[in-house]
């Protein structure tokens, strides 16, 4: 089976809807976590936790860290960091 590599422009898109109905509690289930791991480059640090970047449209850097249970520890911020793109960029 080949992995598709998402680009960096829908790594943001593909981001936003993966975690729309999430709330700062919610935990990622295990496919969303291979999704983050194989097809956006995330990494696993020695204690299991995923690190990785996404990109917002305007081509800027936004961190996602996930504790090794799921958690996405600063959901708010990247959702605030990808939604605050002027309109006139979209």
């Amino acid at each position: 089976m080949k992995t598709t590599q998402f680009t960096q422009t829908q790594m943001g898109a593909e981001f936003l809807r993966m975690t729309a109905g999430l709330t700062n509690s919610t935990k990622l289930n295990v496919g969303q976590l291979q999704m983050l791991e194989n097809q956006m480059g995330f990494t696993r640090d020695s204690a299991g936790n995923l690190n990785g970047t996404i990109t917002d449209l305007n081509g800027n850097p936004v961190q996602v860290q996930v504790n090794k249970d799921g958690t996405i520890r600063n959901l708010d911020e990247v959702r605030r960091k990808i939604n605050s793109i002027p309109e006139r960029k979209m």
